[in-house]
């Protein structure tokens, strides 16, 4: 039960995350929200390549982790407080942290990438 709360509480704060990043990436860089590295916020084209990047990123990986999580609870809506519920709701939130992970490094060697 937990892990459904943690997973979905996740998701969406994945969904509000990258909306923010990909529609509020045109404000100066600031240290508040948004992708915040040392290389994005060298200036303004890096700051807002990185937030949009990586704000498309966990907008479509948060929509896709909801609607995963929102399945799997269905699907296992009598066993959801069993042991095998439990261990697919801890995948996904394994899941959905690697992907949290991983695009951040994907932005970053993008970065690196354009502007090198």
């Amino acid at each position: 039960m937990t892990f459904m709360v943690v997973n979905i509480i996740m998701s969406v704060t994945m969904i509000l995350g990258g909306y923010s990043m990909r529609y509020y990436a045109k404000k100066p860089v600031n240290r508040v929200i948004g992708f915040r590295t040392s290389r994005s916020m060298k200036n303004r084209d890096t700051w807002y390549f990185a937030n949009k990047k990586c704000g498309d990123i966990w907008l479509v990986m948060g929509v896709v982790s909801l609607v995963v999580t929102l399945a799997s609870i269905f699907a296992l809506m009598p066993d959801i407080s069993d042991k095998a519920g439990e261990y697919v709701q801890a995948v996904i939130a394994i899941l959905q942290f690697a992907a949290i992970m991983l695009s951040g490094l994907y932005v970053q060697l993008q970065l690196k990438k354009k502007f090198s």
